[in-house]
């Protein structure tokens, strides 16, 4: 028996559907109808849910004459996505489902556990030095820059990581479903103390919508979960959002009278304001920023700044709120798709999506073979583009970004492996001896 034999027949002996099986394993295992749709359909769903949830029911319900315009931005999207998703093999999804978790050991939950708390350690530092709140970005404060800003520059990204390695450690039975919810508590802590210090809850809600989606997807959680955990993020913002505001006038930082609560809910007023800016967007741009072209997308995402120290800015929430008459302090944003729209046109849109569904589709395979990188790459594109409030094209810059600070994590995960299936194919010899 070979090396690889050995890997396979270890990987696929473990993960079997039995009475027995680890309940990661079983939860994944025994989707839902919807979940089952979710997987046939990951970016046509991603793409849907925040339209369906948050951005069209006030829309329709406040008469927003422009709905119609949301919509069929939306629609140039979902076109591309559903068309992509609809015309790949199919062969994979009766594939019965496998995973090699346990090639890896214990080192696979180790390692994912080590990338969440680290990132999110380092986090809560550099936002307790100021970094990326309110207050530094009008110029009412100053960040207190060192190591910790440079750490949390690197591996910022290592909670999506994690979160991805630590999904295959669950699906592939390492780890108990309440563990797997203890270490994701701990990113969401981290988000919580963060938005206290820098007085911005988006990247809180952002991780938020990113663990119910990919929960969701992999059968950890159901839909009535996400629904109720929906109404309840509803129940609880009017303190929230005073609490923020609060916690900005206490930092000097002026909050703008006559703006209620629910005011910032209104997803549909922010996107729609693409309107009244030209599509493809053609301004001016500040010197110090830039529209990245695809292949400066490639040079932000994989070269690090060190070694490209005079390089541009790229911030398009920035560039936006220019287009839209402000000036570079403030930043503004469409959503993901919609911003996509105002920047390139209806036609980049399309394509966009349509290679983006492709990508995943060439990551997921439908869900039939369930591998840590898989699984990780998949969280990077659910958190990045794939994100309800994320920013086109600076989540892809982003999503490259963190996969390249995940190099050490993923060789850590690969000598390992190496390691494991040495012994193993050692072991082979000697009973076959």
């Amino acid at each position: 028996m070979t090396h690889a034999q050995v890997r396979s027949h270890n990987a696929e002996g473990d993960q079997q559907a039995r009475p027995n099986a680890p309940r990661g394993w079983q939860q994944y295992t025994n989707p839902t109808s919807f979940v089952s749709l979710y997987r046939r359909f990951p970016v046509t769903i991603s793409l849907l849910a925040p339209y369906v949830l948050l951005v069209l029911p006030p829309a329709f319900v406040f008469e927003n004459p422009r709905v119609w315009f949301l919509i069929g931005v939306a629609l140039i999207a979902l076109a591309g996505a559903f068309i992509a998703e609809v015309i790949r093999p199919k062969a994979k999804d009766s594939a019965p489902a496998t995973s090699n978790a346990r090639e890896y050991g214990r080192a696979l939950l180790y390692v994912a556990v080590f990338a969440i708390v680290a990132s999110s350690i380092t986090s809560m530092l550099a936002s307790y030095a100021g970094r990326g709140s309110v207050a530094v970005q009008i110029g009412a404060a100053e960040v207190s820059t060192g190591l910790v800003d440079s750490l949390d520059s690197l591996i910022g990204g290592w909670v999506y990581v994690g979160i991805g390695l630590l999904l295959a450690a669950h699906v592939g039975g390492m780890c108990s479903t309440r563990f797997f919810f203890l270490i994701l508590s701990v990113p969401v802590v981290a988000g919580i103390v963060n938005a206290y210090f820098t007085q911005i809850t988006a990247p809180l809600l952002m991780l938020v919508t990113f663990l119910a989606m990919v929960t969701l997807l992999f059968g950890i959680i159901k839909v009535k979960v996400v629904l109720i955990g929906a109404f309840a993020v509803l129940l609880v913002w009017p303190v929230i959002f005073d609490i923020r505001n609060d916690l900005r006038a206490q930092e000097g930082v002026q909050v703008t009278a006559g703006v209620e609560a629910f005011d910032r809910l209104r997803f549909d007023l922010q996107f729609a304001r693409a309107q009244d800016i030209e599509v493809p967007l053609d301004i001016e741009i500040p010197t110090h920023l830039v529209h990245p072209t695809p292949l400066d997308i490639l040079r932000f995402g994989v070269i690090p700044r060190i070694l490209d120290p005079a390089r541009p800015v790229v911030s398009t929430g920035q560039v936006i709120n220019v287009a839209l008459g402000g000036n570079v302090t403030s930043a503004y944003t469409f959503g993901p798709v919609t911003t996509a729209y105002a920047l390139e046109g209806p036609l980049y849109v399309f394509v966009y999506y349509f290679l983006l569904a492709v990508y995943v589709n060439l990551i997921w395979r439908g869900g039939a073979r369930i591998t840590p990188f898989r699984v990780m790459l998949l969280a990077l594109v659910m958190s990045g583009p794939l994100g309800w409030f994320s920013t086109f094209p600076d989540t892809i810059i982003g999503m490259l970004q963190d996969l390249v600070s995940s190099l050490p994590l993923v060789l850590v995960l690969f000598l390992r492996r190496a390691a494991r299936g040495r012994r193993s194919a050692d072991s082979e010899k000697v009973r076959i001896r």
